[in-house]
């Protein structure tokens, strides 16, 4: 019993030892993340008035759209769900996809300016056949207004190097026969959010344009050289033609999702890292950082506008399964468009992959036009994507 008794005696200690040594880590790197030099930084006599501070009512104004002569960046909000990865389609669903469509949807019909945008038509289906009648409704009104949009609308987000044209096809008609029935013309989709696929075909451009009727394709991941390359000759966009034979037929406007690297789908601006990193505008509070992000969103749109074409620019707001708590990304980038549109220095609303296309055509430029295949993708020195082609 001694024997035993000491040994729970040191066992308990090691633990707290490392439980202190692993707390102590995370607040040291807390520490040197959290940005410094602005006004909860001074002290307290030498701040005067905070720069920002929440309206009276609580309500922020999220009204907002396309303002010429300023940058304009289009808020798109979103959550990649694979269809089996780690886990299982079934897990999947219910630990996570199920939460993220029900409080999205909840979310969005607290206010008319929010947008989301959804790709999985096989999860969204299985979500679908378990809501009553009331909220089926309320749904359909949703993506009649355009504030839930359907891009892809196929029952996956298809990989492009190995399914055969054929797979591609079959599941890409399946999800779109589903939008068809349940929400009629409203729910088609103008066009097409491949995010994820490490690497792109020009195969999947020909289907895309030519046989869906969609108008453009924006990828979340592209080869690392070509990026450098591209990136300060502001080429980051064009118009990619699948098929030579078809000419024009099979154009369709592409472009890679912006970002520090070559993959933008989820980027600086996410939520979901830690609590410091939550917009705090109440200025009461030690961690106020209002100031902070306005900064830090007109600091990121200067620098990106200059690698674009025109005075647009599109922010995956998301990533791999975000939004199962969805006030968790609308609490916070209803303050962000409240704030910097309060400065004024760049303009900053909801918005969908189609607006932001639709901006784009506008614009009446002339595109470089590529027919090549993205393939294999170099994510990093000698980091080629080409093993999964076969296994």
């Amino acid at each position: 019993d001694l024997k035993l008794q000491f040994l729970y005696f040191i066992v308990q200690r090691t633990t707290k030892m490392y439980a202190i040594l692993a707390l102590t880590v995370v607040l040291a790197n807390a520490d040197t993340e959290r940005p410094r030099g602005f006004w909860a930084d001074r002290p307290g006599r030498e701040r005067g008035p905070p720069p920002y501070t929440p309206p009276s009512s609580r309500v922020y104004n999220t009204t907002g759209g396309p303002v010429e002569g300023k940058i304009n960046v289009h808020l798109v909000p979103h959550s990649h769900d694979d269809t089996g990865w780690l886990i299982t389609v079934d897990q999947y669903f219910y630990h996570q996809v199920y939460y993220i469509l029900d409080t999205v949807t909840t979310r969005l019909m607290d206010d008319p300016n929010r947008r989301f945008i959804f790709v999985e038509v096989g999860f969204f289906a299985r979500w679908w056949d378990e809501q009553p009648d009331a909220k089926r409704s309320q749904v359909r009104g949703l993506v009649k207004s355009g504030q839930l949009e359907f891009v892809n609308g196929g029952w996956c987000m298809h990989d492009e190097a190995s399914p055969y044209y054929v797979e591609m096809v079959d599941q890409t008609t399946r999800g779109h026969q589903f939008l068809k029935k349940e929400f009629g013309i409203d729910a088609k989709p103008k066009g097409t959010w491949q995010i994820d696929p490490f690497g792109h075909s020009n195969t999947n451009a020909w289907l895309i344009a030519s046989l869906s009727g969609m108008e453009y394709e924006f990828w979340g991941r592209m080869d690392v050289p070509d990026f450098n390359v591209r990136k300060p000759e502001k080429r980051l966009e064009w118009i990619w033609q699948g098929s030579q034979s078809l000419g024009a037929s099979a154009q369709i406007f592409a472009g890679q999702i912006f970002d520090k690297g070559h993959t933008g789908y989820g980027g600086w601006l996410d939520f979901n890292k830690g609590d410091y990193l939550q917009v705090q505008d109440d200025p009461t509070r030690h961690d106020y950082n209002a100031d902070y992000w306005v900064d830090r969103v007109i600091r990121e749109a200067t620098e990106q506008s200059e690698a674009m074409r025109t005075e647009h620019q599109m922010w995956a707001c998301g990533s791999d399964f975000n939004y199962h708590n969805a006030d968790l990304w609308y609490h916070n980038l209803d303050k962000l468009i409240h704030y910097v549109n309060q400065n004024g220095s760049v303009n900053v609303f909801y918005s969908t992959p189609t607006v932001y296309y639709q901006q784009k055509k506008k614009a009446n430029l002339e595109w470089e036009v590529r027919t090549d295949d993205i393939f294999p993708l170099q994510s990093g020195d000698h980091q080629y994507w080409s093993g999964y082609f076969t296994s």
